[in-house]
């Protein structure tokens, strides 16, 4: 991630960085059972405001499976493991359905396209995690493809094929967003829409968590650390998203406030002594206040294809 031998944002490519936070993954360091810790170091761009991760302990792939192995392990078998998937009504996208087709991009367990296709959609799906392609295959018979989007699969699938492009949970984990936004763009019919779902860095967990890391000289990382992890590189703003799909093409780009289901969260990181019923209420009443104020953790972004 370097350009003229500095740190670049791989959002808007500036190289007018800065590092704000040094950390490590609790969950990938225990999954590893003993292996080296997984250390990694925040930085918040100065020209469009997204936050990025430098460079991590360990490959994206292994981030991947130790995270889908503490899922699984934690989560009951019918718990959909897409926490963010109550967020969207399939409602929104009918005003996009001309050919009938969806693509997700990172499906995971497939719980939204099985929700898509009880809607009539016809599904195809993409992730790169092996124990996401069998539970899709196990928990709703639905044959994902194993890998990531790339030149060959847009290929594959077919330039113009889809009304609907799904991203839920997704752009924040991407090394290369602005390549995937461009080849999705691509896989769009003129007039369809890429839907995205992804953390809002300016929420108010995330301001809080800042703050107290900041007034503290960061003798106080606990809150850091809940919301910036190595499954997570990119870490958007609204601006800043609306900014990278507009560079990319896309226009009519729409940003909607959405929240996330800490009941998923806390329960996934059972094996924590901080995921417990206190920090669960007081999280539950932080959202509340999150969400009169506009400053939710996540974000709802619809962008068209002109």
């Amino acid at each position: 991630m370097k350009k003229n031998d500095r740190l670049y944002c791989p959002l808007c490519r500036s190289v007018k960085t800065k590092k704000i936070y040094s950390g490590t993954d609790r969950v990938v360091s225990e999954y590893r059972h003993g292996d080296r810790p997984c250390d990694l170091s925040l930085f918040r761009c100065r020209e469009c405001g997204a936050r990025f991760l430098g460079k991590v302990a360990y490959a994206s792939e292994i981030v991947h499976e130790a995270y889908w192995d503490m899922l699984t392990r934690n989560l009951p078998t019918g718990f959909a493991v897409q926490s963010g998937s109550d967020a969207i009504s399939m409602k929104l996208l009918d005003k996009y359905r001309k050919t009938n087709r969806l693509l997700e991009i990172g499906c995971g367990d497939a719980a939204l396209l099985n929700q898509a296709r009880a809607d009539g959609w016809r599904v195809t799906g993409i992730d790169i995690s092996r124990k996401a392609v069998e539970l899709a295959r196990e928990r709703y018979g639905l044959d994902i493809i194993n890998g990531q989007l790339d030149e060959e699969t847009v290929a594959w699938l077919g330039e113009r094929s889809f009304d609907i492009i799904l991203m839920w949970g997704v752009i924040e984990h991407l090394a290369e967003p602005l390549r995937v936004l461009r080849l999705s763009r691509a896989l769009l019919r003129a007039g369809g829409a890429l839907v995205l779902y992804t953390p809002n860095a300016d929420s108010l967990f995330h301001r809080l968590a800042r703050l107290t890391h900041c007034l503290t000289g960061g003798a106080v990382s606990f809150f850091m650390e809940r919301v910036t992890i190595a499954m997570h590189t990119l870490y958007l703003t609204p601006g800043s998203l609306r900014r990278a799909l507009r560079d990319c093409g896309f226009s009519a780009v729409e940003v909607r406030m959405a929240s996330i289901n800490l009941d998923f969260i806390f329960q996934a990181h059972s094996q924590f002594w901080w995921s417990n019923p206190w920090l669960l209420w007081g999280a539950k009443r932080l959202q509340r206040i999150a969400v009169r104020r506009g400053l939710n953790s996540h974000l709802i972004v619809v962008a068209e294809k002109a």
